[in-house]
């Protein structure tokens, strides 16, 4: 004898037309539901993330590479303003790396891809105060920037760049390159430069540098520019190089803490929400540990990497990530429509 489903059951399950109660109680469900689906699968969604959905930037620009090898970046609209398509030096310098590391890995088409990367870096410095200087010639809202304008995270990727070169091809143009950019590092933003003296509480370099721009003192930016700084000082030993890691790693150490939202770390000094930089700033926190062997940066790198095993909805509401939202926005509806599919088999069950 097969036992009937009460009759509130039955009245919830109905299959005639649309049930508000029905809907809300299968939404909620989904919401809850997706949570803990995120928590399991966010692992594999990052690295479909890295594979499929790579980003440098806080919008939605479009990568191209040139017959050369050597990327542009089509902006399109930034705030209301046309970019359209620009060199990005750091753009150039992320996938030059990317290039040496594949070469490195066997891939020796990539050697004169990296080389073509670099001899762009070379060949579009430009001259300031016998630096050589890789400036922005485009307008960016963050910060004020008005062109040209220039980098410190720019000025420290080539370093890594050039260095690398040099050590492939032995062609001194390399290296002269890089001495002049790392000379950048010991002008103040003020007089064209990259930098903020702070006396006894170090050297701090702008990812975003321009006359009379905001301290904004953008975290990736810093600690790139001084892990190009260390990989300088190392391959050259040179005693300008090691001075300025010392000043940026003091620099480092002092302002650290005011990066720490106890839930999240911020982006800039101003608090802005670090969204996908996180990540990156748990890894350059490993590294400069690695450099260094401060304990400070193994702390925070600590601190930071537990704000990440964090429940996933947790995560959702404190740093509220594109990639976040989108993942679990999927999987709610995904959800959804599972469970509104397993309810309609019962509701047909039932109706017999």
């Amino acid at each position: 004898m097969i036992k009937r489903a009460p009759s509130s059951v039955k009245r919830f399950l109905n299959p005639q037309g649309l049930n508000p109660k029905k809907v809300g109680a299968l939404f909620l469900l989904a919401l809850v539901a997706s949570s803990f689906v995120c928590d399991l699968t966010e692992g594999v969604a990052k690295e479909i993330k890295e594979l499929y959905w790579p980003s440098q930037e806080k919008n939605d620009a479009t990568y191209v590479i040139d017959d050369t090898g050597v990327p542009l970046v089509d902006y399109g609209y930034i705030d209301g303003v046309h970019i359209g398509v620009q060199r990005n030096p750091v753009t150039v310098e992320m996938k030059a790396l990317l290039y040496y590391e594949a070469y490195e890995q066997g891939c020796e088409e990539d050697r004169q891809l990296f080389l073509n990367c670099a001899d762009w870096l070379v060949n579009n410095s430009k001259e300031y105060k016998g630096c050589a200087v890789f400036e922005y010639e485009f307008p960016w809202s963050y910060g004020g920037m008005t062109p040209p304008w220039r980098s410190g995270m720019a000025q420290g990727m080539a370093l890594q760049v050039l260095i690398r070169a040099h050590d492939l091809t032995r062609d001194e143009k390399y290296l002269m390159c890089a001495e002049k950019s790392l000379a950048l590092f010991f002008i103040d933003v003020e007089d064209g430069g990259v930098t903020r003296k702070h006396e006894s509480n170090g050297w701090w370099y702008e990812e975003y540098a321009d006359e009379g721009s905001m301290q904004t003192k953008v975290l990736n930016g810093m600690m790139f520019a001084v892990v190009g700084i260390y990989e300088y000082s190392r391959y050259t030993g040179d005693e300008d190089a090691q001075y300025l890691l010392d000043e940026g790693i003091k620099a480092l150490k002092n302002e650290l803490p005011y990066y720490d939202n106890k839930r999240y770390s911020s982006y800039d000094i101003l608090g802005n929400h670090s969204g996908q930089y996180h990540e990156v700033h748990i890894q350059l926190l490993e590294r400069l540990h690695t450099i260094t062997g401060e304990g400070i940066f193994k702390q925070y790198h600590e601190r930071w990497e537990s704000y990440e095993k964090s429940p996933y909805a947790i995560q959702l509401i404190l740093n509220p990530t594109k990639m976040r939202v989108l993942f679990y926005a999927g999987n709610t509806f995904v959800l959804l429509i599972l469970f509104w599919t397993i309810l309609y088999v019962i509701e047909r069950l039932l109706s017999k």
